[in-house]
């Protein structure tokens, strides 16, 4: 019994593994709060805004992936300039991060006609995070962890960089959110699954198709780049119902598929739900993932939606 007992720890210590090589959380709903891995994007739509965030990766099971953030962005009256805040609290099994970060961006127009707008952002911040293997013993005999080794935290300020270009028909987005690898662990401490924070690079794109007056549809997609992890992309196509309906699918290549439904329940507040169904090494045992999110507009009365946020 005892073996079957470190066998099934080591199956959830490898799978915790797997997930913590890609250091930074995982969103499906990327493109309705994008300032948390892209700070180039901030405040393009030029409207004040907040938005958050709920995420449950492989509901029902102990120490699996939990994600909650909140950001903050607005225009800079009279500059073109966006600026904004992130606080984002993440938890795999021993491993809990919270991050406070800060987003600069800078809107340069190349086509006033045609709205084409390049942006360019800055973001700095930090992150504290904690790794605490203490709870993963078997039981109060095992020597396995010592505790001296069994909990680590840091504070770790870091910051990033992005550019994002767009027009009402298509976007490309490019970001590094952490370029400092920071180390983990204080010294020599082989229990630390990663040793350093890991440079994420993402890109994304996507674009906007008229079927006709009711509908429209948008494709897009989303790369993700990592020492010490496989290229994870996402593919993601949704249908636009009277600028009002948003209903969407997802695939991630070779890992899983998903589903999303908005409501944009007026010109300031966006509701939106989606469901993934479970990682390759769960399928079957009923994980899945549930994620909400909530975006609210704060122009005042005088400012007014140009067009619809479609990303």
């Amino acid at each position: 019994m005892k073996n079957l007992k470190y066998i099934i720890s080591l199956g959830f210590c490898l799978l915790f593994a797997s997930v913590w090589a890609q250091q930074d959380p995982l969103y499906t709903q990327y493109l309705k709060n994008p300032i948390t891995i892209n700070p180039a994007i901030t405040a393009y739509m030029k409207i004040p805004n907040i938005s958050l965030t709920a995420r449950t990766q492989w509901s029902g099971m102990e120490g699996a992936p939990n994600t909650a953030a909140f950001s903050y962005q607005s225009p800079l009256s009279g500059y073109n300039v966006g600026i904004g805040g992130n606080l984002i609290h993440d938890r795999i099994g021993p491993v809990i991060q919270t991050g406070i970060y800060l987003n600069y961006a800078y809107h340069l127009t190349l086509d006033n006609e045609k709205e084409r707008e390049l942006s360019m952002g800055l973001m700095g911040g930090f992150n504290y995070y904690s790794f605490d293997l203490l709870p993963l013993r078997i039981n109060e005999t095992d020597n396995l962890i010592n505790p001296s080794d069994g909990i680590n935290r840091r504070f770790l300020p870091n910051f990033g960089v992005g550019l994002f270009y767009h027009s009402p028909q298509f976007f490309f987005g490019a970001s590094i959110p952490k370029l400092l690898r920071n180390s983990l662990s204080e010294g020599d401490n082989s229990l630390t699954v990663e040793d350093k924070e890991e440079r994420h690079l993402f890109a994304m794109t996507g674009a906007i198709i008229d079927l006709n007056n009711d509908f429209k549809f948008r494709p897009s997609a989303i790369g993700r780049m990592v020492n010490g992890a496989p290229v994870s992309a996402d593919i993601n196509a949704t249908l636009v119902y009277n600028e009002e309906i948003w209903i969407g699918a997802l695939y991630r290549i070779g890992v899983s598929w998903g589903g999303m439904l908005g409501w944009q329940l007026n010109d300031r507040t966006y509701l939106a739900y989606s469901y993934d169904f479970n990682h390759r090494l769960l399928r079957g045992m009923g994980f899945n993932t549930h994620e909400i999110m909530i975006s609210f507009n704060l122009q005042v009365e005088t400012q007014r939606v140009t067009s619809p946020r479609y990303f």
